[in-house]
C-alpha cells in the first residue's frame, strides 16, 4: 500500500493521473477491473476524458466507476469520461447523504445498481 501512503487530501483530484496509474498497472496483465472512485469533479475533465479513452486500447481491462455524492454536473463528467472508456464500462452512484448518519457502514447498502455507460 505505499502508493497510499502519500496521499494528501488538497483539494484537487488528478483524475487523469488515477486513470494513467491504472492503466499502467493493469496493461500487462490478464483481463482485470479498474476500479475509479470519485466525487466526479476532477481538476481537468477534459484531460481525464482524453485519458480515459486509452482503456479503448486495452480491451482486457474494465473500468468500473463509483461516483459519490454527485450532482448533474459531475454526474455529466462521469458519463463523458466512462463513454470515453468504451464499452463495458458501468457506473454507480453512492450518496452518503441518503445512508444513516451520512456514513457509510454497509458497503451493499450504499451501492447502487452497477449501470452500463450507455444507460447512465
Amino acid at each position: 500500500m505505499q502508493q497510499f501512503e502519500a496521499v494528501q487530501a488538497n483539494g484537487g483530484t488528478s483524475t487523469d493521473l488515477a486513470i494513467d496509474w491504472l492503466i499502467n498497472t493493469l496493461k500487462d496483465r490478464g483481463p482485470s477491473i479498474a476500479y475509479l472512485i470519485s466525487d466526479g469533479a476532477p481538476n481537468d475533465a477534459n484531460l481525464a476524458i482524453t485519458k480515459a479513452s486509452r482503456f479503448k486500447e486495452f480491451s482486457h481491462i474494465k473500468l468500473r466507476l463509483y461516483l459519490i455524492d454527485g450532482d448533474k454536473e459531475t454526474e455529466e463528467i462521469t458519463r463523458r469520461l466512462g463513454l470515453a472508456a468504451g464499452r463495458g464500462t458501468k457506473v454507480t452512484c453512492i450518496k452518503n447523504y441518503e445512508l444513516a448518519d451520512g456514513v457509510i457502514k454497509d458497503i451493499d447498502a450504499c451501492l447502487s445498481e452497477m449501470y452500463d455507460i450507455e444507460a447512465f
